[in-house]
Formats: structure tokens, sequence, C-alpha cells
């Protein structure tokens, strides 16, 4: 991926009367995407309430997320907006090539065992950078287990095709 507007995210909701499907990490929407303090007239950072508990512990419903618009590599939260037009922050594992779109993100909640659908690059957000000033830059662990856990979900994927042709 040769753009830097690649940023990673969490699942998320706008605010709506229902509450959020298990396994979604909702981002409010009053006041959505409204710019950090001291971000300049472009809006490259943002500050975005969460609700919704599927990446815990790391960040928790009441917490606030940083999300700045930067490059996005395995292992980074990101926050993109899902098929539902809610605003998401999960894990990138990795990136996949679809014909119609272009690469896309892979992304997954930490509770969740299964991947979300791929991400294209007009639904991406950025990369959720600190929540309740705490930093979440992943360290080089996370960022070899997101791309371990991209494998194991390739690998299945490649396994159900190989069964359903046989």
């Amino acid at each position: 991926m040769s753009n830097n507007e690649d940023q990673p995210g969490r699942r998320g909701r706008a605010a709506a009367a229902t509450s959020p499907p298990s396994g979604v990490l909702a981002l409010q929407s009053s006041g959505l995407l409204a710019p950090a303090a001291g971000s300049g007239a472009g809006v490259d950072r943002l500050v975005v309430p969460v609700v919704g508990g599927c990446m815990r512990p790391l960040f928790d419903s009441s917490d606030r997320l940083e999300v700045e618009r930067r490059a996005a590599w395995p292992g980074d939260i990101v926050v993109f907006v899902d098929e539902h037009h809610r605003l998401v922050a999960h894990r990138l594992l990795g990136w996949r090539w679809l014909r119609r779109c272009g690469w896309c993100w892979v992304t997954a909640a930490d509770a969740a065992s299964s991947a979300d659908r791929p991400v294209v690059r007009r639904d991406r957000v950025g990369v959720a950078t600190a929540a309740a000033g705490r930093s979440l830059r992943p360290g080089l662990r996370l960022r070899i287990a997101a791309v371990l856990r991209f494998a194991r979900l390739a690998l299945r994927a490649v396994r159900r095709r190989q069964a359903a042709t046989s």
C-alpha cells in the first residue's frame, strides 16, 4: 500500500436508538469526527467516544479514542465506517486484494474469532493512537500476533475453498 491515508480503527456506530450487536465496538457520533485540540485547519486528528466492549481490556466504553490519519500496519487499531455507517475500531491484521476495489484492510475485534468484512479505502478513517491518555501503539509482539492471526484466517479460508471443490 502506497497511500498514507490508510489508518487503523475499531468497529463503531453512530448514535442510534439500538445498542450495538455483540462483538461490535461502537463509537458515538455525537460530535462525530470532531477535530482534536490543536489539529489545525485540516482534520488529521479526531477524538471519538467509545461505546461497546469488544476491544476490552485495551479500552472500554467510557474511553475516548484519539484517531490520526496515517499509514496503518498490522497490529494497529484502525477506525473505519462499516456497512451500517457506524464507526468501528478494530485491530488491523493485514491486507487483501479484491479485484473490484483494490487493497482492503482485514480487521477483527480482539474479542472476535473471525475477521470483519474487508475494509475498502473509502471507508477508512484513521489509526487510533491513544485511549484515555494511554498510547495504543502496539509493540513488536502484538504486531507479530496480528500477522499470525491473519495467516491463520487465510489458511482457514483456503482449506474451506478446497473442501468445497472436492
